[in-house]
């Protein structure tokens, strides 16, 4: 993935999201009415109010047109020899009262002004609101996490360049036991920018972990999924008063960000390894070997991206155990950032780093 289709389809996203989200919510009050009246229901709008006073008005209407024709009923039936007028106008009465019957409001009346404020809150805007803040504070910090990234050292022509290369280089044609170990990419493809960076906990531990711009970009999309999920929840539970109406208030649109989210945190995040000189382990999740066990560093460069200046180099690193079988580390186009950490932790493990 190329940094910059990478910032290009966040940009589109980006534009659509704007345009169709909140382009209707400019207010034409004061912010400070706007935000309480329409976005935190801390009071009601002159338009609100009037509608709640014209409901509350129609209802007594109804509830007294209702009576009086339920009057009339009771009052025709105990006429013992009605005449046919009287006749036709208990029918009439009868039929009025079933039909002002369904307008009566059955049980408590639920008034707008006396409901608390969490179950007024326009949740639509509150949630286009704070979707808006998330989405643009996860990208300024990937902006800047890879701003920083790039700014740190200078890129080298490559790994087959001897003189900027460490002693712990080696020609794998050189080991009989390297050439019998497979090639072939663990995980194909990769990022053009850096994704994993090795920090040093301590003189005996080492940790091989995300850095901030991987962290950034899965963020980047997961953070402002996870607002729309959650706020539509919130929405259906503030109107139906129940959590059974979860499903019904279940956000498709945030789910997709949360599952785009997590695929790129699987497809271009390895777990957290941890190298420990104390323990003499290497552990990951349900990986625990000892550092004995490592023999090298395997280091396979590959060509990834697309077409029409799309395409760039990935470097992938794993670690080769003695029985052959390799444990994937890290794979990202930052080349001289995968050379200070593939050095480092060779020099941490005191093992050769294999290059073809």
């Amino acid at each position: 993935m190329k940094t910059s289709h990478l910032i290009a389809m966040i940009g589109i996203i980006l534009a659509i999201s704007f345009g169709s989200k909140f382009s209707s919510f400019l207010p034409e009050q004061p912010m400070s009415i706007y935000i309480s009246q329409n976005l935190l229901g801390l009071s009601l709008t002159p338009e609100q109010l009037k509608n709640e006073q014209d409901a509350i008005k129609r209802n007594r209407e109804n509830v007294e047109k209702y009576e009086q024709f339920v009057a009339e009923v009771e009052s025709l039936k105990k006429i013992e020899n009605p005449t046919k007028h009287e006749q036709w106008k208990l029918k009439h009465s009868m039929k009025m009262a079933a039909h002002m019957e369904r307008y009566i409001p059955k049980g408590e009346v639920k008034l707008l002004s006396e409901m608390p404020w969490y179950k007024r809150a326009n949740y639509r805007v509150l949630e286009n609101i704070a979707w808006m803040i998330t989405f643009f504070t996860t990208f300024i910090y990937f902006m800047v996490t890879l701003s920083k990234s790039k700014g740190k050292r200078q890129p080298r022509k490559g790994l087959a360049s001897e003189h900027h290369l460490s002693s712990r280089y080696v020609n794998p044609y050189d080991d009989e036991f390297a050439e019998e170990t497979y090639w072939q990419p663990m995980r194909p493809g990769g990022a053009s920018f850096r994704t994993h960076e090795i920090v040093k906990l301590s003189e005996t531990s080492l940790a091989l972990k995300n850095n901030m711009s991987m962290n950034a970009i899965y963020l980047l999309f997961f953070a402002p999924g996870l607002v729309l999920f959650v706020f539509g929840w919130l929405e259906a539970i503030a109107k139906h008063g129940t959590l059974s109406a979860i499903w019904d208030g279940t956000n498709w649109t945030g789910l997709i960000f949360i599952v785009v989210g997590l695929f790129l945190k699987g497809a271009f995040a390895s777990a957290y390894f941890l190298f420990d000189k104390s323990t003499n382990t290497l552990t990951s999740g349900d990986v625990n070997v000892s550092l004995d066990r490592i023999k090298a560093l395997q280091v396979i460069d590959e060509i990834a991206g697309g077409h029409e200046g799309g395409v760039y180099t990935s470097y992938e690193l794993n670690a080769v155990l003695a029985d052959g079988k390799r444990i994937h580390l890290m794979d990202h186009g930052d080349l001289s950032a995968f050379q200070e950490d593939a050095e480092l932790l060779a020099e941490f493990l005191d093992v050769p780093i294999w290059q073809h």
